[in-house]
């Protein structure tokens, strides 16, 4: 009975810390994210550490059970993919905001004029990371380019 009760006191590990994905050689221009943004991106992870929370909460496509793309066109649209079916397609610009460029999406349907900010974290060539934990608004998403 020794035994027993010992080892269900062996000490618990804590699960380590998930880590925030981040890339390299951000785009610092407009010019430049508007050229790298361009085509297929899939999701990678959702980062959420919010005001409050003991550790951080990641979700990924192994997770979720979901995957998600998007696909950003030449022509100032974006279309936003679920389970790979088409679930909306809205306009997006890039522009500038102090030193960083911002990308902003049409906040209702396509026909709609009024634009939503959300900031471009870091867009490198092969990654996208879209920042939405500004002031305890949600979780960074993170997204790999599709060659």
């Amino acid at each position: 009975m020794l035994l027993t009760t010992a080892a269900s006191c062996e000490r618990q590990t804590a699960d380590p810390v998930p880590e925030r994905l981040t890339c390299d050689t951000p785009a610092t221009t407009v010019a430049a994210a508007s050229q790298q943004i361009l085509g297929r991106w899939q999701w990678e992870q959702t980062y959420t550490s919010l005001r409050g929370m003991a550790t951080p909460k990641v979700e990924t496509p192994a997770s979720t059970g979901e995957t998600r793309e998007l696909r950003f066109l030449s022509d100032g649209k974006v279309e936003v993919y679920l389970n790979g079916k088409l679930t909306e397609t809205r306009r997006y610009n890039i522009r500038q905001n102090g030193t960083d460029p911002m990308v902003f999406y049409e906040s209702g349907p396509l026909n709609e004029t009024g634009f939503a900010a959300t900031s471009l974290l870091q867009l490198c060539p092969d990654r996208l990371i879209l920042n939405n934990s500004y002031n305890d608004a949600g979780g960074d998403v993170s997204y790999r380019k599709v060659p």
